[in-house]
């Protein structure tokens, strides 16, 4: 069996070419892999965390069910946590898609 190293894609030499700044030297692999991942990771911190502060301003002003639900046998504390649920498993598959994606991890 013959396995040959596939052509670079566009999208893999732009992400090469924005770890490169012009006076041509680079950050070192490690470093840039580390960017990476840890820019991944903080779509929990943007999605999820910032996220729940504007739930209820969101409901408040845009669909105006807040004081329904307030008032409602289910209760404000369960429709938040199912609404944080949503936005945590929305920022699980952002992560996932992000680190899983083949060209960051061939990019040299």
């Amino acid at each position: 069996m013959i396995v040959r190293e596939q052509p670079a894609s566009p999208r893999r030499e732009r992400l090469v070419e924005r770890n490169v700044d012009r006076s041509g030297h680079g950050a070192r692999p490690e470093a840039f892999a580390a960017f990476y991942v840890a820019n991944a990771f903080h779509e929990y911190v943007a999605r999820v965390l910032i996220g729940m502060g504007w739930i209820v301003v969101e409901e408040r002003e845009e669909y105006e069910t807040l004081r329904y639900v307030y008032v409602s046998p289910v209760g404000l504390l369960n429709y938040l946590t199912g609404r944080s649920a949503v936005k945590f498993a929305l920022a699980t598959i952002s992560l996932w898609v992000a680190v899983a994606n083949p060209d960051v991890r061939r990019a040299k």
